[in-house]
């Protein structure tokens, strides 16, 4: 698949995302632009790339997939969340994302094998934190 960049609407001419999940800044040099790729990090909760980002002095941080269906799908329509298809969370390639409802999102992670149990409070078992953490290990690239 050939690798496709976007700019970031909020950030034209300063940030592109592509479609196999990358993110990268533009860097002016003499009148001509260069571009570095950023490298993601896990975000507060452990789960999900993130980047950060700067504009105006001001610093913002961004999921990635959140910013590859921004680019490529659009904003978020009303009542919808970002959903990855097979459940890695790792995998940020536009073809493994989509904007669709929570129950859309649950009903995937109960196919996928690792969800399924979302009730406030609720322990998984062993069997299934296993299932989850090998799950977000896979790296898809």
């Amino acid at each position: 698949m050939k690798e496709i960049w976007k700019s970031i609407p909020e950030y034209k001419g300063l940030y592109e995302v592509s479609n196999m999940g990358r993110v990268r800044k533009a860097c002016s040099n003499g009148g001509w632009k260069k571009f570095h790729i950023l490298k993601p990090r896990f975000g507060y909760n452990r789960r999900y790339l993130v980047v950060r980002l700067h504009k105006n002095k001001l610093i913002k941080e961004y999921a990635v997939h959140g910013l590859v269906l921004l680019a490529f799908r659009g904003l978020c329509p009303k009542g919808m969340e970002g959903s990855h298809l097979n459940d890695v969370k790792l995998d940020n390639r536009l073809k493994n994302l989509r904007w669709g409802t929570h129950k859309q999102n649950t009903t995937d992670a109960i196919r996928n094998g690792i969800g399924g149990f979302f009730r406030k409070g609720h322990k998984d078992s062993l069997e299934t934190r296993k299932r989850k953490s090998i799950a977000q290990k896979k790296r898809y690239v």
